[in-house]
């Protein structure tokens, strides 16, 4: 890479800037490298240094010996243009030749023109038009990315704000559900302070409670077991801390379940019974 620096002042020379000469692979920087050394823009340093080299020259060396030559000719012929006279009468030719070079020279300095014209890599030659396509390139990278964060930005808001939209739905649920839960404990004492007394002719039944309390009612055997269960959830310990009512069932017998709006006698209860309250 250090051996670059050396062609800074010719790659300019050449419409080509330092930035795209420094990542150049490394292939087309020596192939714009020998443009520049048959066009006669090769630098003093390198040239020098081509000099002091005394190694067994290959073909290939003898040929860019003899361009480094040619092009050291043709820079120093340069250096001597704005002195030499033109000659040009002009009733005999519309071009120009040097009376210092022959024709054969001029010629051949007239093919080396068209090749670097023709054959110069042009992928590397940045102009105007160029640096107005980086600018646009560069805008719309920008605005791309612009763009994509604000839409990031936006899915981010819109996925937090219905997730605080979800919390507050549930927080209502919880307070409609724990406000019911309140309610209907509150009915069903008072459910049980209402229920009308026990009948005179009924049949003594037990309710034991999962406390292991036991509460004591006559029923009818005809009449349902509403009664019952009105008992048991007039209970303060039936109720979680929410106040919501713990789920459980009645049975009776060998693992018979009590229903509630069924006559007792229909449920096969004829006589005194215990129901077993049993959480679920």
């Amino acid at each position: 890479m250090s051996d670059r620096w050396q062609w800074v002042d010719a790659f300019r020379d050449a419409n080509i800037p330092t930035a795209v000469m420094m990542n150049m692979p490394e292939e087309d920087f020596k192939k714009t490298r020998l443009f520049l050394i048959d066009a006669g823009l090769a630098p003093l340093s390198y040239l020098k240094d081509a000099e002091k080299k005394e190694e067994v020259k290959d073909p290939e060396q003898e040929e860019l010996d003899r361009i480094i030559e040619e092009s050291k000719r043709i820079k120093a012929k340069r250096e001597k243009g704005n002195t030499d006279y033109v000659y040009n009468p002009a009733c005999f030719c519309d071009q120009k030749y040097n009376v210092n070079t022959t024709l054969e020279e001029e010629e051949e300095k007239k093919e080396k023109e068209v090749k670097k014209n023709n054959d110069f890599p042009k992928t590397y030659v940045w102009d105007g038009d160029d640096e107005h396509a980086t600018d646009k390139v560069i805008k719309d990278s920008l605005e791309s990315k612009f763009e994509k964060l604000e839409a990031e930005q936006l899915l981010k808001q819109e996925q937090e704000d219905k997730q605080r939209l979800e919390e507050l739905k549930q927080n209502y649920n919880d307070n409609v559900n724990q406000s019911n839960s309140i309610q209907t404990k509150r009915e069903n004492m008072e459910k049980l302070q209402l229920l009308p007394p026990e009948p005179a002719d009924g049949v003594q039944m037990a309710i034991l409670l999962p406390n292991n309390k036991k509460v004591m009612r006559k029923c009818n055997l005809n009449e349902d077991a509403n009664a019952i269960y009105t008992i048991v959830e007039g209970q303060e310990n039936m109720y979680e801390k929410d106040d919501s009512l713990i789920p459980y069932k009645i049975i009776f017998g060998i693992n018979n379940e009590l229903l509630r709006n069924v006559p007792l006698v229909d449920q096969g209860i004829k006589s005194r019974n215990m129901f077993k309250v049993l959480l679920e």
